[in-house]
């Protein structure tokens, strides 16, 4: 264990992560690759690109199947 982790940092950490999940994507390295250069264009984390992109597709589908109701 490292120094600077604390019993009080484990809590902590544990805390952070009671209302999240951990997902894990598989994809080849030359794609992995691909997407970090992408975030890096972005500001952004692999994370929080792969978070966006997610949203953004369900957004469009969202409004893609209310067009459809009218």
């Amino acid at each position: 264990m490292s120094k600077n982790y604390t019993p009080g940092r484990a809590k902590a950490t544990a805390n952070y992560m009671k209302d999240k999940h951990t997902l894990r994507v598989v994809v080849k390295k030359d794609k992995a690759e691909e997407y970090k250069v992408a975030a890096q264009k972005h500001n952004q984390s692999l994370n929080q690109f792969i978070i966006d992109c997610i949203e953004m597709r369900l957004r469009q589908e969202s409004d893609m199947q209310g067009s459809n109701c009218v």
